[in-house]
């Protein structure tokens, strides 16, 4: 009897730990490039119950007379995500922002462009989601959030861009936002970071957008990661096809996960750039990411729980590719 008892205490005690450990997993959903209203998007990522959902760029696509006036881009905004469908989600789920260079200003836009403060102000106010930007970064969307035991960091890859020329390496976050970025990978206490970036940062994008065209900052940021303790994953969109690449810097190994478009057009083979690094991709439907991470564990491992990156297609809402991390 006594063996009975301490079978069924053991049991309550390992399955109250399986849950503690299993609420700390977080789901997110991410994509970009959003071109109209529609609701089968957001229907399709409610479906998967995300804990999170991360807009990371061309939320809208602004034309030369949207540029400077704040009333028109808001109008933008509400035009695309005013259905039901988008509103239920928002209700149920954590919803953040960051931008690209369609819902900042003209294609490829940078720190020169002459209505940004417009464009910033529009940004704000319909997102809501930069309250309180970091100190030196107040003209811009860089923020961080924790959930659980994860820290988002969304970066801002426009408001400081210079494009690099044969006399300059050119900038992409700049001073000020890389040193943001190395303080939070010093006193973050979460043991994974997400860093959110507009654009693809080590895999290849389709033209000169990615941190190979800017290679000071590229080495910067590697020395950053160098001597990061925590897990790293990089999440990029714009590249208007899904990708997966494998990284290594030293001894630490890391992930960027992209995701693109959301209901854009899909990229064409022929602007498909070659990438040593890359582990999967598809370029036939337009897509969203499903990044699950698990708690590392013993009750993890236990149950074979692995952290998965899953491509769903955003019309048809079924699996594209699933990609398990190590």
């Amino acid at each position: 009897m006594k063996k009975v008892k301490l079978l069924v205490l053991s049991l309550i005690f390992l399955l109250l730990c399986i849950n503690f450990y299993s609420n700390k997993e977080v789901t997110i959903a991410f994509g970009s490039c959003v071109k109209g209203d529609d609701s089968k998007v957001w229907k399709n990522i409610s479906s998967k119950n995300p804990d999170i959902l991360i807009l990371l760029g061309d939320s809208i696509y602004l034309k030369e007379k949207h540029f400077g006036k704040k009333k028109k881009i808001i109008k933008k905004y509400k035009s695309i995500y005013k259905n039901k469908a988008f509103k239920k989600l928002k209700k149920r789920t954590r919803v953040y922002a960051i931008w690209d260079d369609h819902d900042y200003g003209y294609n490829n836009a940078d720190s020169t462009f002459k209505y940004k403060k417009a464009s910033l102000k529009a940004f704000r106010d319909y997102w809501k989601n930069n309250l309180d930007p970091p100190t030196a970064l107040e003209n811009s969307i860089a923020f961080n959030v924790v959930l659980k035991d994860v820290e988002f960091i969304f970066t801002d890859n426009r408001s400081f861009r210079v494009a690099p020329t044969k006399k300059n390496q050119g900038v992409l976050f700049g001073k000020a936002q890389l040193a943001w970025i190395k303080d939070r990978f010093i006193k973050t206490k979460a043991s994974t970071i997400v860093l959110a970036s507009g654009g693809m940062l080590f895999s290849k994008s389709k033209d000169k957008e990615s941190l190979h065209h800017f290679p000071k900052e590229k080495m910067v940021l590697e020395n950053m990661i160098k001597q990061l303790k925590k897990d790293l994953i990089i999440i990029s969109g714009d590249s208007h096809f899904a990708n997966v690449g494998k990284f290594k810097l030293g001894k630490k190994e890391f992930y960027e996960f992209t995701s693109s478009p959301l209901n854009a057009h899909v990229t064409e083979d022929l602007r498909l750039p070659m990438d040593s690094n890359r582990e999967i991709y598809d370029n036939t439907e337009t897509n969203f990411g499903l990044l699950t991470l698990v708690n590392k564990s013993l009750f993890s491992k236990f149950l074979s729980q692995n952290s998965n990156f899953s491509v769903f297609s955003s019309k048809k809402n079924k699996e594209i590719f699933r990609f398990e991390l190590n």
